[in-house]
């Protein structure tokens, strides 16, 4: 009898010594492996923004597609929410991604938002300074062979997106580690929907549209079109060879 009870004790203590390194082993902390970011591939920065105003009048102004506003009310397209324009962009740039042994791209677009801290009667306006980062495979880079007046579409479908937010423009690299730290839950959620870029040549110019499908089916400005009626209204413009340097980042 006793030597059955020394017995059952013995395999007790095992199964609680087990127990424990398994449950030790559940509760060890362990950190997220964050994406390596590469140096500055290219960038894009300096555009025009043009808007076609309801007297037909074009409008322009610097990083920015103005709003739609009678030219009566042209005072208003520096002010406050109106001054954020139909969409703006302080810089594009692309880089590498280094996670979990892949190699991927990164677009990073800066832009600017704004709200009022009395949102119901539009007093105390306040500025907000974003970067959005697009996560893609490297493959999906697109090839930009644009003819003379003929309309181009590419389509970079996205597998992760990330945005982060700063209270004022001096946020310098920080975005750099703010971003790669949100990074891996995104890629585990996978699809983000895709980017999509109008392209128009003319001439030593290029007429272009950055746009933004979701993958719930919703499109920025509701345009995806490979004709030239995209740019009937408004578009971004640039020089040919700081557009085609932008996305040849290799």
């Amino acid at each position: 009898m006793m030597k059955l009870k020394k017995t059952m004790f013995i395999f007790l203590m095992v199964i609680l010594i087990f127990s424990g390194t398994v449950l030790a082993g559940s509760f060890e902390r362990t950190e997220v492996i964050l994406p390596e970011i590469s140096k500055q591939l290219s960038k894009l920065e300096n555009v025009i923004g043009w808007t076609k105003l309801p007297e037909g009048h074009w409008l322009s102004r610097e990083n920015r597609i103005p709003m739609y506003l009678s030219i009566d009310y042209e005072i208003l397209q520096d002010h406050e929410k109106y001054s954020l324009g139909k969409d703006n962009f302080q810089l594009l740039e692309l880089r590498e991604m280094k996670y979990d042994t892949k190699d991927y791209y990164i677009l990073y677009k800066h832009y600017t938002e704004g709200y009022y801290y009395y949102k119901y009667i539009e007093e105390d306006w306040n500025y907000l300074y974003y970067v959005d980062a697009y996560v893609f495979e490297k493959e999906n880079l697109p090839i930009i062979k644009l003819e003379d007046e003929k309309a181009e579409l590419y389509e970079i479908k996205i597998i992760a997106k990330v945005s982060k937010h700063y209270f004022n423009q001096g946020y310098g690299e920080e975005y750099l580690q703010d971003i790669s730290e949100k990074i891996p839950a995104s890629m585990e959620e996978g699809s983000q929907g895709a980017l999509i870029v109008n392209a128009l040549k003319l001439g030593d110019k290029v007429r272009f549209l950055l746009l933004e499908e979701y993958p719930y089916g919703l499109k920025a400005f509701s345009l995806i079109s490979k004709t030239e009626e995209v740019f009937r209204n408004f578009y971004y413009e640039t020089y040919l060879s700081s557009f085609k340097d932008f996305w040849e980042a290799n």
